[in-house]
């Protein structure tokens, strides 16, 4: 182990010496995660935590006839029963689509956003119907699965191009149709006349079908409350945790934003699923507050595939024009896209924003029709699940370039270099309403020529070919529009959400530099940000220690009020050595491979008689009359003479009884009781 940490220290310092610009950087989280040492939300355990467990329908468009929690509240171990009729009684409120699309003639979306719980009807299989909670896990399913509801099966629509047949059953009656909204793009006039002079039309009929979420962490959410300051400490699988802590402040719970932290430790593949706004961890959130005390919910395997947001589910009837030397001058396309029995955050955006704007690639095309209908069918919700919209745009366009190449009997690689946008063109006004600013695409279709071989490549597929082996060439170009941009645009779009991010650099008197960023855990993300747990609550500390003060400044990562914050964060870090703050110590511990200097003396453990970590000075913040715990609680490591940005030194598990919490808290029964507010900060900062 000490060879493994000198060899990683020596292949640092090289770094440093040989600088970082335009190299390959040695990914930091791969030998913890592949040890199993990653810290997920299941992997955290408060003392006292209840289980929650859904009671979903299993039909996909029925009535809710009676509803009966009594058997379930009479069972072992069973705490609370909630409903619909609950959640009403407590005045919470519904979830928002943040981005919504209206009908071109200017009507507003027909809007169902989902449930916390259904009410009257279920609309697809999965749907929420009431909630337990108990001492156990187990208890808690068990229980559910004693919750009597009388079902009335409806008819159901499943596919979009049912959904808008005259006698389709109605997802929700109160609209009079299954259309949520329909958008047209481009000119449509302009498009016909050029399609009917075209020398060649190729048309597809195409179904994207769905797809879903399949995550090696299913969705997890534990809550602490705090009654004693109404405060509300919430650990969620989430790619999204500030947009998180704002939708339930705002249009569920009502609960004060600043009363809230939501904190997302590692989080075990998301693309999009782990970044919307879930019904259930609204209803974790409250449980926690009725019970005051911590309550948790982990999906089951079933749960992630009846609950987890989908994505695709498309069907399109789409055509392309070519003139005589295979040079695109018209594209139509009519696409019905399923978003499922309710809106989610984002879902009407996907089909009526993301996919017009890049629906036509990086091909010149003078002219589009595209018209895009939303409609509702009896299956789970989508959302922006592994590339939200772009995908689908970039597989119609690719699908009849590729079909007109063949038609005109024009290699598909010539084919696509006589219809790219030059870099003369750029600005580009594509005609699905975005311009692009610059680009160079013919010089890096050359490239990937070069780089594949082509010319190689066809004369083994030919060789195969004739041996009766079958090999096949793909090739696309494509535009990927990542950002939702500025957010005045977004205002001017009628979207609930902001589209900026901030960032801090500081330049140390010795050259090192300290980024603050905001940035999620994964994809190797911790070899090149500095923060990589995001926390709705502080983005990012710098922590200095010496052996008599330890400090700690915390940017704002959530707007306005950061000095404040900053102020109130140092007086509580700073304060009498005669007590603590009355903030409970909430994060979890977790690992770091920073360096700082922390000056300790050993006293034995009031819990284990174990020798303690204290603080050296009656100056400190820290009361030299309690101590941090035992050494498995907190380790002295030296100061690095070329760093001065301190970090977080590796904390472990405290000494605690088998029925205690791994999370350092104050309680009378172990010797985390110790561990001060500090090390919460250290905590909560990777």
């Amino acid at each position: 182990m000490a060879d493994r940490w000198m060899h990683a220290m020596t292949a640092e310092q090289a770094h440093e010496q040989s600088g970082y610009i335009g190299k390959a950087l040695r990914r930091r989280e791969d030998v913890r995660f592949v040890q199993g040492q990653g810290r997920y939300v299941d992997d955290i355990v408060l003392p006292g935590v209840a289980w929650c467990a859904f009671v979903r329908s299993p039909h996909a468009h029925a009535r809710i006839r009676a509803l009966s929690t009594q058997a379930a509240a009479m069972r072992p171990g069973v705490l609370l029963t909630l409903t619909a009729e609950d959640w009403a009684k407590a005045g919470h409120g519904e979830l928002t689509v943040v981005h919504p699309m209206s009908f071109s003639d200017g009507r507003p979306m027909n809007a169902a956003p989902r449930p916390a719980f259904a009410r009257g009807k279920v609309h697809h299989v999965g749907d929420i119907v009431a909630a337990v909670v108990a001492e156990s896990r187990f208890a808690a399913e068990e229980a559910a699965e004693a919750v009597a509801v009388d079902y009335s099966p409806l008819p159901a629509v499943v596919a979009a191009r049912a959904a808008v047949k005259p006698a389709a059953p109605l997802v929700h009656e109160q609209f009079g149709t299954n259309v949520v909204f329909e958008i047209e793009r481009g000119n449509r006039p302009q498009t016909e006349a050029a399609m009917a002079s075209a020398a060649k039309v190729v048309e597809l009929e195409l179904a994207n079908n769905r797809v879903s979420a399949n995550p090696i962490e299913p969705r997890s959410y534990l809550c602490d409350y705090d009654a004693a300051s109404d405060r509300y400490t919430l650990y969620a699988t989430s790619q999204q945790p500030h947009y998180l802590r704002r939708w339930l402040s705002v249009y569920t719970l009502h609960i004060p934003e600043h009363k809230l932290r939501v904190i997302s430790p590692d989080v075990g593949g998301g693309f999009g699923a782990k970044g919307l706004f879930s019904t259930e961890v609204s209803t974790v959130v409250w449980a926690a507050q009725i019970l005051r005390r911590p309550v948790k919910w982990t999906a089951t395997r079933t749960e992630t595939f009846l609950s987890d947001a989908q994505a695709r589910d498309h069907d399109t009837t789409a055509r392309m024009g070519f003139d005589r030397q295979g040079r695109i001058v018209a594209m139509q396309v009519d696409t019905l896209a399923a978003l499922g029995a309710y809106l989610s955050n984002f879902a009407p955006s996907i089909p009526g924003n993301s996919y017009p704007q890049t629906v036509t690639g990086l091909y010149t095309t003078p002219n589009l029709h595209l018209r895009v209908r939303g409609v509702y069918t009896n299956t789970v919700p989508v959302d922006a699940y592994r590339g939200s919209g772009r995908p689908e745009a970039t597989w119609i366009n690719e699908r009849l370039v590729e079909l007109g190449a063949r038609e005109l009997g024009i290699d598909v690689v010539e084919m696509r270099q006589r219809n790219l946008i030059t870099r003369a063109e750029f600005p580009y006004s594509a005609p699905g309403g975005r311009v692009y600013d610059s680009g160079d695409p013919p010089a890096l279709l050359q490239r990937l020529l070069t780089l594949a071989d082509y010319a190689a490549l066809r004369r083994e597929q030919a060789r195969l070919r004739a041996n009766g082996v079958l090999m096949g060439i793909g090739l696309a170009a494509f535009v990927d529009k990542a950002g939702t941009g500025p957010s005045a645009n977004l205002a001017q779009r009628g979207a609930l959400h902001g589209g900026w991010e901030s960032a801090l650099v500081r330049v140390h008197s010795d050259g090192k530099v300290t980024v603050v960023a905001g940035t999620l855990t994964g994809k190797g993300t911790r070899s090149h940000s500095v923060k990589s747990r995001p926390i709705a609550f502080a983005s990012r500390s710098t922590i200095s220690a010496s052996s008599r003060a330890i400090r700690i400044k915390s940017p704002s990562a959530t707007g306005p009020g950061g000095r404040a914050r900053r102020r109130w964060r140092e007086r509580q870090f700073t304060a009498p050595a005669t007590g603590f703050s009355t903030r409970r110590c909430v994060s979890p511990p977790m690992r770091s491979n920073a360096r700082t200097a922390i000056s300790t003396m050993a006293a034995p453990c009031s819990k284990c008689a174990a020798p303690t970590a204290r603080s050296a000075s009656p100056t400190s913040p820290i009361s030299p009359t309690m101590g941090w715990g035992c050494r498995r609680t907190a380790r002295r490591v030296s100061k690095s003479p070329n760093s001065t940005i301190h970090r977080i030194p590796t904390i472990r598990k405290p000494c605690i009884s088998p029925s205690s919490s791994s999370i350092p808290r104050p309680a009378a029964s172990s010797c985390a009781a110790f561990m001060p507010p500090t090390i919460a900060a250290w905590s909560s900062i990777r």
